[in-house]
């Protein structure tokens, strides 16, 4: 998937100081307004307790700056949350002037926001339209599967809301995406939540497996999905992409896998050879090298002291970005290590606890790929033909 593009200045070539990537800022931190009972970042709560956290210009020009210093031609800002439209919106109408203050020829500015859908107003599509950015909405699937775990702090769900929300993006011609979390409660309803979406004509899709550790527990929390239950949702995704999907629809996992067999090249940090995807930047300037890894121990500093160049080599990052060799170290026989390399450190869930490490997606993935790569293959082949065709 791609971000929309438009703020660009003439290019001149330089050396790279490290490899592209894109930023991933949490203007509110975990503040949000829904209580999804999934999400794997109210922890940060703990790690900022302030009542208001609320990204300054401060910071933001302070982010920009910097990342603009290295000099990527393509320089990616994706905003998060929490939810990020909490924001006062008059901190994203800066980026315009920031980007004009701090970029260097041949620099282009790709935005792009991340919402739960159910703050879209016409305030916020002109501004996406200022922006050219991207949208992604989290909707997990029609009413009923959406509204378990997607509520407001009343408990009532929020499907009508994300929906209004999307048809003032459909309106406006605001590009928009949607990503979607696979829980016990949609696991067993592929079919179901693939046919809603072609119906509504959501055809660029993202599925996050839900796999979380219950805090009091350590074990693995009511609303996450079993390695069997992975298999059984793509395998069924798969079905009904291939038969009626190809190659209009977009989902990520299967995009990324076709990245690997037509390219040799990883789609995305989950299953590329080393985790070395997109860092984090707190409302108040903390990095973080992972999304997933919000955590203390893995606090890379702060902006606001040291250079972002310096903070992505410092000795944690290159650690954490070993963490899956680490992990996977069993994974070099394995006829689909090319295509997954262990996957995603957050799911070796019981390395620290006692239990057998292991990625607990594992056996799943495995028998999706068995089930599907002949097909896989296949599809390789015609993106060939067709590239030679041209």
């Amino acid at each position: 998937m791609s971000f929309s593009v438009r703020h660009s200045k003439r290019r001149t070539d330089r050396q790279l100081p490290v490899v592209p990537f894109s930023l991933l800022i949490k203007p509110v931190s975990c503040d949000c307004t829904l209580e999804c009972s999934y999400c794997f970042y109210k922890k940060a709560a703990a790690l900022y307790p302030e009542h208001s956290k609320l990204m300054t210009v401060t910071t933001l020009a302070a982010i920009l700056k910097q990342y603009l210093s290295l000099r990527f031609p393509v320089s990616s800002l994706c905003f998060q949350g929490g939810e990020p439209l909490l924001a006062d919106p008059h901190l994203y109408y800066t980026i315009p002037e920031l980007f004009d203050r701090y970029a260097h020829d041949g620099q282009i500015l790709e935005v792009s926001f991340q919402t739960n859908g159910v703050g879209i107003t016409r305030e916020w599509t002109n501004l996406f339209a200022l922006l050219h950015a991207l949208v992604g909405v989290s909707l997990d699937g029609p009413e009923n599967i959406h509204d378990a775990y997607r509520v407001a702090s009343d408990e009532k769900g929020t499907f009508i809301s994300v929906m209004n929300g999307i048809d003032l993006l459909r309106k406006d011609n605001i590009p928009f995406n949607i990503l979607t979390m696979i829980t016990d409660k949609s696991v067993g309803h592929a079919d179901a939540i693939y046919t809603f979406f072609m119906e509504q004509g959501y055809n660029w899709l993202q599925f996050i497996p839900c796999v979380e550790i219950d805090s009091l527990t350590n074990e693995l929390s009511e609303y996450s999905i079993t390695s069997e239950g992975f298999e059984r949702f793509y395998s069924t995704l798969f079905d009904r992409w291939f038969e009626n999907g190809y190659p209009d629809v977009s989902i990520r996992l299967f995009e990324d896998i076709l990245f690997a067999l037509v390219d040799g090249v990883t789609g995305s940090c989950t299953h590329g050879p080393v985790c070395d995807g997109n860092p984090v930047i707190e409302y108040n300037g903390d990095v973080y090298p992972c999304d997933f890894f919000v955590d203390p121990a893995w606090c890379l500093g702060t902006i606001h002291e040291q250079p972002i160049d310096e903070l992505l080599r410092h000795p944690l990052r290159l650690q954490f970005m070993q963490l899956k060799k680490e992990y996977a170290s069993g994974c070099g026989n394995c006829k689909f290590n090319a295509l997954c390399h262990g996957g995603c450190p957050k799911h070796y869930l019981y390395c620290n606890s006692g239990h057998t490490p292991g990625n607990h997606l594992c056996t799943g993935y495995h028998r999706f790929l068995d089930y599907t790569y002949e097909r896989f293959l296949e599809l390789r082949d015609d993106i060939v033909q067709r590239r030679n065709a041209r």
